[in-house]
């Protein structure tokens, strides 16, 4: 017992001491609330942290339902408009993202994603994992997003 808390211990400090071992990115934040009826398409901005550039690519998706996944809330993206430098996908308007494929630092900025109501119940839906912050070499980071429907 003793020989694995050693270990595990060695293991922890190289983790935390080690430079070359990156933290998880920081999440992205939900800047917009727009209510949206049936039929209905808004914007919503969301915040993507400052980057120092440890890592390679660089992803960040958005979700409005995930491949093989029964709940569909009833919201679609259309567009997720990116900064420079930054390629937009859009996959059947259930996952969006942009994309770098390469390292470099990069300050905080605003990604706007344009999203359609197409039969979302009344209220708020909440998405505890649409927006994801990706980094090769540091991790992901899982952040919720909000939208509210009306009929």
């Amino acid at each position: 017992m003793k020989k694995w808390v050693s270990v595990l211990s060695v293991a922890a400090c190289m983790a935390v001491f080690n430079p070359m071992v990156a933290a998880a990115p920081l999440p992205m934040l939900q800047l917009d609330f727009p209510v949206l009826a049936v039929g209905e398409v808004g914007e919503v901005r969301v915040q993507v942290p400052p980057h120092d550039g440890w890592g390679g690519s660089q992803v960040y998706t958005f979700y409005m339902k995930r491949q093989f996944d029964e709940y569909d809330p009833r919201y679609r993206i259309l567009r997720a408009a990116c900064p420079p430098g930054f390629r937009s996908r859009n996959f059947n308007e259930t996952e969006a993202d942009c994309a770098r494929m390469t390292s470099g630092a990069h300050p905080a900025f605003e990604i706007t994603l344009q999203i359609k109501n197409v039969g979302a119940e009344d209220g708020e839906t909440l998405l505890r994992s649409a927006l994801l912050s990706s980094i090769n070499g540091s991790g992901n980071t899982w952040a919720p997003l909000r939208l509210y429907g009306v009929k």
